[in-house]
Order: structure tokens, then sequence, then C-alpha cells
């Protein structure tokens, strides 16, 4: 008889606020892991929860397969002819350097990726069609990755598997992290081909840094509250570089028009992170594009970065949405880590 995985529990989820709440300290019969990009000095300790943990957890009769220096392993009892369902823990993950790293190669595999800011705003789950992964920092800063499966279900449905035991494993904290680099991009610019939609998170991949994302209607429409603007007064106050892309949207509006929200737009970011790089990319343009709007467009947006004291990048014109945005990402990541944003 098939052994069926039944749902989280509200007291699962009560037990999984706990684990937060107590920093998952060792306990018996949990096997003791510490990730080599640890600092030195970290006093902090990964532990792997125990098979009981996870099984009281998830209310799934998991027991424990391997533990060791690199993670560990559950697994359900499989009858004939059926898979187990199957839980890994890898810290630190083997696959991936940053988040952003993990991001970019889960995006452009085709996988359903969504934010898990429970446990940092960085941490994402990636599902694909046999398993999910949840990828996060855990307590000492290691980028860590949970792979779920449910026997015979796609990936979609064993993501609350791996969220829970990612709750459990480790809390998410900036110990050690690397720099934040928020980028404010209008939400049209993630609305195309799979290899498109992983250029914010190639800036990250590219310098080591963790990546915020927030998306706007553009520089001027249709208020306040969704314009480039508004969202740049939310990002993280720590973020060591401000990044905004536009498209051609304010293409119509007149040029003082978008000069002022421009403005608005790095003033916001700069009063919200004050230490921010603040980098602002020309209008990415599409083939329809009217080029002499383009071009005003790019005068306003340049003379915008030089009253903020931010730099101006060029996109490449005459290029595909994904080559124009890889592109991009590229000369973003280049501009940063020479002003020493990310690795060195």
């Amino acid at each position: 008889m098939t052994r069926s995985v039944r749902p989280l529990t509200t007291a699962a989820v009560l037990l999984a606020v706990a684990a937060v709440l107590t920093g998952c300290t060792a306990r018996p019969g949990a096997a003791p892991v510490t990730g080599p990009n640890a600092e030195p000095a970290a006093s902090i300790r990964f532990t792997c929860p125990s098979a009981e943990e996870v099984a009281a957890l998830t209310a799934t009769p998991f027991t424990s397969e391997h533990a060791g220096a690199d993670g560990c392993e559950y697994t359900t009892a499989a009858d004939e002819g059926t898979a187990a369902a199957r839980i890994e823990v890898r810290h630190p993950a083997t696959t991936a350097a940053t988040a952003a790293t993990a991001r970019v190669a889960a995006i452009e595999r085709g996988d359903t990726t969504a934010d898990l800011r429970s446990l940092g705003f960085d941490a994402f789950t990636a599902a694909s069609e046999r398993d999910c992964t949840a990828w996060f920092p855990a307590v000492d800063g290691v980028l860590t990755a949970v792979t779920a499966q449910r026997p015979g279900e796609k990936g979609t449905a064993a993501c609350d598997l791996a969220t829970a035991v990612a709750t459990l494993a480790g809390a998410s904290t900036r110990q050690g992290s690397a720099p934040t680099v928020a980028v404010i991009a209008a939400d049209r610019l993630l609305g195309g081909a799979t290899e498109a939609e992983s250029w914010p998170w190639r800036i990250g991949s590219s310098i080591g840094a963790r990546v915020d994302l927030a998306t706007g209607t553009g520089y001027l429409r249709p208020s306040r509250a969704t314009s480039l603007a508004g969202r740049a007064s939310r990002i993280p106050a720590d973020s060591a570089a401000a990044v905004f892309v536009s498209g051609t949207a304010e293409g119509r509006a007149s040029r003082l028009e978008v000069l002022r929200a421009a403005t608005a737009a790095l003033s916001a970011a700069a009063a919200r992170a004050p230490r921010a790089r603040l980098v602002v990319v020309g209008p990415v343009a599409g083939p329809s594009a009217d080029p002499d709007e383009v071009e005003e467009l790019q005068v306003e947006l340049r003379s915008a970065a030089s009253i903020a004291g931010a730099q101006y990048i060029e996109p490449p014109a005459d290029a595909s949405a994904t080559a124009t945005l890889r592109a991009v990402a590229a000369s973003v990541g280049t501009a940063l880590e020479s002003a020493g944003v990310g690795k060195g």
C-alpha cells in the first residue's frame, strides 16, 4: 500500500516558528555541520534537524538516511513499485556560490521560482518537474539548499516540504553576508523569455552580491506608489548600490517631466540608502521604439544621473531583448565591481 504524504498542520507551523526563535541549536540525534565559508571566529554552528523533528514538522514518517559533513538526507519507506518521498539538506550548497547564482541557474533551467522572504530577502524556492529546492542563507551566512520530492507529484507540490525544513534547518541572518544590490526596474522588462528574466540576478552573480529586486511601472506612470520612485523609497536601507533600469514608457512625456521623475527616483534611493552607489541604465528599447523618443529619454536620464552623482550606462542598440538585458547586467556588474561593490 502506498504511504500518503499529509499536508502541514497548524501544529507543524507553530513548531517551525519555535525552531526559528530557538535558533536551531544542537540537539540530541542531530548531526552538526559547519560550512567552510563561515567566518573562522563565528561560534554559530549549522545543525541538521533530527529525523524525528522533520517527521513531526511535516507530519510525514521521515527517517534519517545519511548525515555527514556536507549535509543530511531524510526519506520515507517505499513500497514495491512506488518512489519514496525524499528531503536533502546541503550546507553549503555545492551547486552555487550565491543565491543570485542559484536563481540565474534555476530560471534558465525553466524552474518555477518564488520569493521566500521569511528566510531572507534573497531566499527563494525553485520547482522543477520532479522536485522543489528552497535556497537560503543559514545561521552562519552560508548558502544552504533544501530539496524535497513527493512521489508521483510535480515539484511545486513539494515546496511546502522544502520550505518547512528550511525554516527548521536554520534561521536567516546577514552575519558575514554579501553586499546588497537593489535593482529597481520597469516591470515589463521581466515579462519576456526565461533567459531574459534572469538578468537582475546575473548582476549579483557576477560580483557575489545579494539582489533585492523591486519592479515599478516606470519613472512617471501611473502613480507615485507604483513608479520607480515609489519602489526606490522602499529598498533595503543597507544597500551598497541601487540600479535603475527602465524601458521607453515615458517616451511621449515632456523632457522636463522625465527629468523631474528620474531625479525624484534617484533622490528617493539616496534618502533610503545613503551609502548606495547609484547607477542609471539608459532606456532599454524594443525594435518598435521611436528612435527620436529613445534619444530624448537618453538625454534626460543622463542629465538626471549627472545631477544625482550617479553613473550612467547606455544599453546596446539593435539587439534582442535577451541580449540587451544580459549586456546590461554585465555592464552594471563591471561598473559596481570597479566602484568597490562586491568582489574586487
